[in-house]
């Protein structure tokens, strides 16, 4: 599986995301996470990859971005996609 991130290309870098972490979960209360990491300050297309898992909700949560406000810490984006695959008639995503 895998997410795909598109930083907002307007208005400045305020709100990329450059820590984040992916969790996932089938009810929605307790997630298992399943990535970290870190991506470059700048606007290009980012990504991040994991195992397959059967999940109905998939989280992701910036752990620090870009601003130039102090004390005013927030995420933006312009796009997010997130792939998987489909297994014995069910997607990956739990959507099956």
């Amino acid at each position: 599986m895998e997410i795909r991130y598109q930083p907002r290309t307007s208005g400045g870098v305020n709100g990329i995301i450059t820590e984040y972490k992916v969790e996932v979960s089938n009810d929605g209360v307790h997630f298992d996470q399943v990535a970290t990491g870190t991506w470059a300050g700048n606007t290009a297309w980012k990504m991040v990859s994991f195992e397959p898992v059967r999940a109905k909700y998939v989280r992701l949560t910036s752990l620090d971005a870009l601003s130039v406000e102090a004390d005013n810490d927030y995420a933006s984006a312009a796009e997010i996609r997130l792939t998987g695959t489909k297994n014995g008639g069910a997607s990956g995503c739990g959507s099956g």
